[in-house]
């Protein structure tokens, strides 16, 4: 099990981090350079830029709509191998 702490003051407290220690769980740590963006945002990306790669995206509205349309067609493992890909490379 993972834990993203991404710099939520609850993340850092002594409940969470002794649950984590009796349970097994691993902490990620969130990126000191992007305060606004989770880490987990940036396996994201190269996902999103191959989905959308080649369409013309008009507006905002588009460009929302088609983006939450990809993540939804994103599979629970390939969130999950994403998730991977970003504790491998920390």
């Amino acid at each position: 099990m993972f834990l993203l702490e991404d710099n939520v003051p609850v993340h850092r407290s002594v409940s969470v981090k002794d649950f984590s220690a009796n349970n097994n769980v691993t902490t990620l740590e969130h990126s000191q350079q992007s305060p606004g963006l989770a880490s987990a945002d940036f396996c994201l990306f190269p996902y999103l830029i191959s989905a959308l790669k080649g369409r013309h995206l008009c507006d905002a509205i588009d460009i929302i709509k088609n983006t939450t349309e990809e993540l939804k067609r994103l599979s629970q493992s390939g969130f999950h191998e994403s998730i991977q890909h970003l504790y491998s490379h920390r």
